[in-house]
């Protein structure tokens, strides 16, 4: 981990059919995802900051059950089982002391409350010991450096704003539409690497409002995929 480096908990969210529906205009439905930790949260909220009694608790769980499908309860807890498995096992890839695995399973899928907490470099390595390598700053020094080659390469830190781009085509003597190529993901190991691209094209339109017609960019996905190279 270098100086700028976080990791997070694990506080998966469930999606399906069964989830909440929310209507953020007439005639829109969305569906809402379900926090695990949300729902763990709510219970440790009643029963452990509330205190109420059994009735108290009837009430509350009819509530949350009125709110989101049982079935979907249901999905959340077997999410969080999941999801604690599934680091128990890779976490033992690492290591082979359960007690210390337990204890840091348990603090990144219960401990931490979302994966908004980021944990620093100094907390990780009081978690997780030597598994955090020591500072290297000649190491630190040549991802930074891979870092950035990494950003001036996929534009990060830059807006896509399509009426900038129009904008700047026009200046440049170019008529629109505009294609505007964007690497959204790079793997690469020593042997060579992978690339998901995405290709827009950016033209010029028009829309009516009360004050006359107004220009406008519209943009249009015409090509994306992955592309291996050497």
């Amino acid at each position: 981990m270098t100086r700028a480096a976080t990791l997070s908990p694990i506080d998966p969210s469930v999606n399906g059919p069964l989830n909440p529906v929310i209507e953020p205009a007439p005639g829109q439905r969305q569906s809402i995802p379900v926090s695990v930790e949300s729902v763990a949260g709510y219970r440790t909220l009643v029963k452990e900051d509330w205190r109420l009694n059994d009735e108290g608790m009837d009430i509350a769980f009819k509530i949350l059950a009125e709110q989101i499908n049982p079935l979907a309860l249901g999905d959340v807890y077997r999410s969080r089982q999941q999801i604690e498995r599934l680091a128990r096992t890779l976490i033992k890839y690492h290591r082979q002391d359960e007690r210390n695995i337990e204890k840091i399973v348990q603090e990144i899928t219960r401990g931490l409350g979302s994966h908004d907490y980021l944990i620093s470099r100094k907390e990780a390595r009081e978690l997780l010991g030597t598994q955090v390598a020591g500072d290297d700053v000649i190491l630190e020094n040549l991802v930074w450096k891979l870092f950035c080659d990494f950003r001036d390469e996929m534009q990060l830190g830059q807006i896509f704003d399509p009426m900038m781009i129009l904008h700047a085509s026009l200046q440049a003597g170019k008529k629109p539409p505009v294609i505007n190529e964007q690497k959204v993901v790079i793997v690469e190991v020593a042997e060579g690497g992978d690339e998901f691209e995405r290709v827009a094209q950016v033209s010029q339109g028009q829309v009516m409002t009360p004050s006359g017609p107004t220009g406008l960019a519209q943009v249009a996905i015409v090509r994306a995929g992955w592309k291996s190279y050497d």
